[in-house]
């Protein structure tokens, strides 16, 4: 008999949750929309926490563990467009913890749903021998403006709202004793230890429709241009070699002796990935420069099945995938994240 391990989580997707919930329409989306008028429409998404990584780094505070738990819920408002109304939190934790790491952890939700322009409005705490907290994210939208993971055509621009490979710039800076200056520093680690959902930014592109499609990078650039390429049944070819990157970014990799495109294909950097046509790519990057954003476009999507290639080195192929899918042997909940990022480090771009 199979195990969930065998399959992974975009087969278990496919083969048990479609088949019993693909019949509504959002289901496979980052939020659940529930209509409430033709111009008003509820969104909800529920999302645990996992271990920071701030904390595997040594920078073990409550409050960046609270921080990340409303982020990773409220990400997934911004990523359909959503205005956030509140949060509901699910705090699981053992007795002997410290009151002062108890109020960190509220500390840290409630200034990312501050950042953020919502609140906590209410949840459930429990007793156990562990840490396990969970929150549900609601907010509002209009339905007709709401941006869904598939709808992206040929032609089509491939890119990144936000950060690229800042995260981990910081986190192999931090696992490499790299000494950086203070501005520096605090510039990749920013997003290690208080990320920031694009909440501004989800807003912007829904009123103006820029995105054809879209959804938030919480599992990598592979995995999350792959979803996109599967909902919409064509291919995504990706190419870093006309990215602007920030110094740090650079400075980093040359230290490191890689290349600054695997500090850009991981997780981390909280960025809404998606597909704008060509001719709303420029009023993409205007809006978003007015909330200080940067838009980085990464390729293109071309007529296909739902595959995923890279230019690399004047090379074109099939772009490996570099993943932690969920319930996978290769999952870094599994394996440990030096496994994880061995990989983002090592794997040729290009499968053979």
């Amino acid at each position: 008999m199979d195990k969930l391990v065998d399959l992974g989580e975009r087969l278990i997707t496919e083969q048990f949750l479609f088949k019993r919930y693909g019949q509504q329409e959002d289901f496979g989306d980052d939020c659940c929309v529930i209509p409430l008028s033709k111009s008003k429409c509820i969104l909800w998404t529920i999302d645990p926490c996992p271990q920071p990584m701030s904390w595997m780094l040594g920078f073990k505070d409550y409050y960046y563990f609270g921080w990340l738990l409303a982020t990773i819920n409220l990400s997934d408002i911004a990523a359909m467009g959503a205005k956030p109304i509140g949060l509901l939190t699910s705090l699981i934790l053992p007795n002997d913890t410290d009151t002062k790491d108890f109020e960190r952890l509220l500390d840290g939700v409630d200034d990312a749903c501050s950042q953020a322009g919502t609140k906590v409005l209410g949840g459930n705490i429990k007793e156990s021998t562990f840490i396990s907290c969970e929150a549900t994210a609601m907010g509002v939208a209009n339905p007709n403006q709401v941006i869904r993971r598939r709808g992206a055509k040929a032609n089509d621009l491939v890119v990144v709202v936000g950060d690229l490979g800042l995260f981990w710039s910081g986190v192999l800076s931090e696992k490499n004793k790299i000494k950086l200056p203070g501005d520096e520093r605090t510039k990749v680690m920013k997003n290690v230890l208080t990320p920031r959902a694009k909440i501004k930014e989800g807003q912007q592109i829904s009123k103006y429709t820029l995105l054809s499609s879209g959804l938030d990078n919480s599992d990598g650039i592979y995995p999350s241009v792959k979803e996109l390429a599967t909902r919409s049944n064509v291919d995504m070819i990706l190419d870093f070699s006309n990215i602007t990157w920030d110094p740090e970014v650079i400075k980093v990799s040359k230290l490191l002796n890689i290349e600054p495109t695997r500090l850009a294909l991981g997780w981390g950097d909280w960025q809404l990935v998606g597909t704008v046509s060509e001719n709303k790519c420029d009023n993409l990057i205007n809006e978003m420069s007015k909330i200080n954003t940067s838009v980085h476009i990464i390729g293109k999507v071309a007529s296909g099945s739902g595959e995923v290639k890279i230019r690399h080195q004047k090379t074109i192929g099939r772009m490996s995938p570099i993943d932690s899918e969920r319930f996978s042997k290769k999952s870094w909940f599994t394996q440990g994240i030096d496994s994880y990022i061995n990989d983002l480090l090592n794997t040729p771009l290009v499968s053979e």
